[in-house]
């Protein structure tokens, strides 16, 4: 430490120099003793030459972790003594040096240099007690306070805090045993102070109190600088996290089994108790100083002129009242910083336990995931929806005519599409039905999420890492419920999804036999058009090939009434009974016309014509039991010939 001693008289003598309520004595104003009192500038320059290497071994210093006190506060072994001791002779060299500047400065110097000997030899003893140094020290502190960073086990965490706690019983045991060198060499340099303090100027050995009066004031002032809110208020947030974070260490083994982080959390926990008995300690020597202090300073029977040893001893007093005062206030700022060392590192330590229990629950939610596949799941739903609703529109069912024919394959085909129609709005009902659902579980999952939501803004509203792990023990059986909550209901979304998956095979299965069957009725429809086309041919060409046959009879009847004419005429003028050459060249043109105009007419046989378009006739009927339109085109084909 770097302690200072009592620079601050020099703030408060400028401000309370001519205040007469300093001082007990009234009468005098212009002694010797104020003379000496106006040069306070050298003794404030020697208080800043106080002892500065207190923690020879910086942050980390075995010092910060020697104190050993037992449960009910009483000391076992503590460094204090011998920095008191240096304290005390400063004290009283400092008043001695500022009051009595007449004094023999050579004694002052040997003094001096006596004290600060004893200080070197106190450095050589730390270093020389400290078993190994600060390296080994501090590669203790290491695994101590992190072991889970060492990555070490038990059995050797608990070697190493064995093998520290040896160490700090080793070191204090060596001191210990150069503790009578020490107080024989303390006591000399106390007695050469006496000595020192002998050389006063007094009367007939009665001394005058005043500087005496004026210093313990002064004291008065520093103690009257501390307030016990401001220098207990780490001993109250030590109480606080000792008290917070012990509660967190049976729930933690029970939730994590063996933690290395938790050894450290031990570790630290042992250091932060002596730290609060450190803490009473020093703060009831600062209380027992104030008291002594206040007391001495409102005493009304301190007389104007004491005898020189008395004064002697009460000024040795006084000193030492204030040295334990000053020593545990500087100690108290020591153990403040020590408290935050341990305070950070266990949040440290806190906050590798919080994330695992963070990890640890992420493992059981995962709402990126869950939120993903539910926008993937409501697109292609919505979209299979949309797709099946476009082929419902297309393919509407069509009210059958009761005066149709049912055994029409046409019908037939009407009532399967109106069937699968129907069908299809049934599953698109269903489709919609799921949606729904789906949508339902999702909101559940978001109203759970948004309430988890709120759980973490009031985690991260949390001032430190216990805080933090405290609210996520807590909480942990809500969260995984709410977490158990999503995943069910996540599960179930996926579960009805599966169901629109066979629903969506079952849609294109429809929208494939629907098509089917209005591409088979389109293809009927057509045949029938064709059929009835090809039918109004046939039976024109049937009616026209009767009309002919029966011309073509006529025509026949008439050529055999001709060519019996011609015979009837050929027979008579066989018989020569008359002259008929006229009728016969006659009869010879008009048959010859006859025959030309058949000829014109028709250049076949009629007779045969006749007997081919009779037989068609005939076969007609066949045209009827025909239902294929190749082969009715066949036929219409054979009657088109026909017609030719």
């Amino acid at each position: 430490f770097r302690l200072e001693p009592i620079s601050y008289i020099q703030r408060y003598y400028k401000r309370n120099m001519n205040r007469s309520d300093i001082f007990h004595d009234k009468k005098e104003r212009g002694s010797k003793v104020y003379s000496n009192v106006s040069s306070f500038h050298s003794f404030i320059q020697e208080g800043k030459e106080e002892v500065e290497s207190f923690s020879i071994w910086g942050s980390n210093s075995v010092l910060d972790h020697i104190d050993v006190l037992r449960d009910n506060g009483t000391v076992v072994f503590s460094v204090q003594p011998h920095y008191l001791d240096i304290y005390t002779c400063k004290e009283a060299i400092l008043f001695t040096t500022s009051f009595y500047k007449d004094l023999d400065k050579s004694s002052i110097t040997k003094i001096n240099a006596s004290i600060e000997k004893i200080n070197e030899e106190i450095i050589k003893n730390e270093k020389q007690c400290l078993v190994g140094g600060k390296t080994d020290f501090d590669n203790l502190l290491i695994v101590l306070e992190n072991a889970e960073k060492a990555n070490v086990r038990k059995t050797l965490f608990d070697n190493t805090f064995n093998n520290y706690k040896n160490k700090k019983t080793n070191f204090y045991n060596c001191l210990k045993n150069k503790k009578n060198d020490y107080d024989k060499k303390i006591n000399n340099i106390k007695n050469e102070i006496r000595k020192l303090l002998k050389n006063i100027e007094c009367t007939r050995n009665m001394c005058e109190t005043k500087s005496y009066v004026m210093n313990n004031n002064l004291y008065l002032l520093r103690v009257n600088e501390v307030k016990s809110t401001p220098i207990d208020l780490y001993l109250n947030r030590a109480k606080e996290l000792l008290e917070s974070s012990t509660k967190l260490v049976n729930p933690i083994r029970m939730k994590l089994g063996d933690n290395k982080n938790m050894y450290s959390v031990g570790y630290i926990h042992e250091e932060i108790k002596d730290i609060i008995k450190r803490y009473n300690f020093h703060l009831n020597h600062i209380e027992k100083g104030k008291e002594y202090i206040k007391r001495i300073t409102q005493a009304n029977n301190i007389p104007d002129k004491m005898k020189k040893d008395e004064l002697i001893e009460k000024i040795l007093e006084s000193s030492k009242n204030f040295a334990s005062f000053k020593y545990s206030n500087e100690m108290i700022s020591k153990l403040d910083s020590l408290f935050i060392k341990n305070e950070e590192i266990l949040n440290n330590l806190f906050n590798n336990i919080f994330n695992i229990f963070k990890k640890k629950y992420e493992t059981y939610l995962d709402m990126k995931t869950i939120e993903s596949k539910y926008t993937t799941v409501m697109t292609l739903s919505e979209h299979l929806l949309e797709y099946a609703m476009d082929v419902l529109k297309a393919n509407p069912q069509k009210p059958i005519d009761p005066k149709a024919n049912i055994d029409s394959e046409i019908v037939k085909l009407q009532m399967k599409i109106n069937e699968k129609s129907n069908e299809l709005d049934n599953a698109i009902s269903e489709v919609n039905t799921l949606i729904i659902i789906m949508k339902s579980f999702y909101d559940v999952i978001m109203s759970e999420k948004a309430s988890m939501d709120e759980m973490e803004k009031k985690e991260l509203s949390l001032n430190n890492y216990i805080e933090k792990t405290y609210y996520i023990l807590e909480t942990s059986d809500i969260f995984k419920s709410k977490s158990n909550i999503i995943n069910n209901n996540s599960r179930n979304i996926s579960s009805k999804y599966i169901i629109i998956e066979r629903l969506k095979k079952y849609i294109d299965e429809l929208n494939s036999l629907i098509s089917d069957f209005k591409e088979s009725q389109e293809t009927l429809i057509k045949d029938d058009e064709l059929k009835q086309n090809i039918k109004t041919d046939y039976l024109n060409n049937v009616k026209y090939i009767e009309e002919n046959v029966t011309r073509i009879n006529e025509i026949i009847s008439l050529k055999q009434s001709i060519t019996q004419g011609i015979a009837d005429i050929d027979e008579l003028n066989s018989l020569n009974l008359i002259n008929i050459n006229d009728y016969i060249n006659e009869k010879n043109i008009s048959q010859e016309k006859v025959s030309n105009n058949l000829y014109k007419l028709y250049k076949g046989s009629f007779e045969e014509l006749e007997s081919e378009l009779s037989y068609f006739l005939d076969t007609k009927y066949l045209f009827h039991e025909k239902k294929n339109v190749n082969e009715l085109e066949t036929i219409l084909e054979s009657s088109n010939i026909e017609c030719a």
